[in-house]
């Protein structure tokens, strides 16, 4: 089993997860991290993927919209 990992690294944060639980896991950190740092968006990127997460933005739309793109890149190989 692998482990969720969320790191900021030189004013950079560094994101990894894999599958739809882990992603949706993710990206609620990530909007927990706007909300305490008062932030309005955290860009997320991910292989060539970037999507803006907001502090109340929809985590199912934005991990379906990841889903949809790893699907399409997965049939590109």
């Amino acid at each position: 089993m692998k482990k969720d990992t969320l790191k900021i690294l030189d004013s950079t944060l560094s994101l990894r997860a894999e599958g739809w639980a882990d992603v949706r896991k993710m990206l609620k950190k990530v909007q927990f991290i706007c909300r305490v740092h008062e932030l309005g968006w955290i860009d997320v990127q991910h292989k060539g993927f970037t999507m803006m997460v907001e502090p109340d933005s929809d985590i199912e739309l934005l991990a379906a919209e990841f889903e949809e793109w790893r699907k399409n890149k997965e049939g590109e190989k």
